[in-house]
């Protein structure tokens, strides 16, 4: 797993936003097909939104120091009752 913390850069509108935590897990042989392919493809999206090339189905954590994005970002409520930021990968044209 790859944890990924993401800075928002827009302090003009958002001066107290929070860091945002994003993970990126590899499926192994052991997820069922549709569950991989999902997971795989949400990657894909995220890799894509900040610049990273992937090869041989993997990528160079390297890559991502430093890289940008644009994208939306929401809010939701945890189990906890803890608000979280949460990204908005926007979804890549075919």
């Amino acid at each position: 797993m790859t944890t990924v913390v993401i800075k928002i850069d827009d302090f003009e509108n958002y001066p107290n936003a929070e860091q945002i935590y994003h993970y990126l897990v590899w499926p192994d042989d052991t997820v069922d097909r549709e569950s991989r392919e999902r997971t795989i493809r949400n990657n894909k999206r995220f890799l894509h939104a900040f610049g990273v090339p992937i090869q041989d189905g993997g990528f160079d954590t390297e890559d991502l120091l430093g890289a940008t994005a644009t994208m939306m970002v929401g809010q939701e409520e945890g189990d906890d009752g803890v608000i979280r930021n949460r990204l908005r990968i926007p979804r890549m044209k075919d």
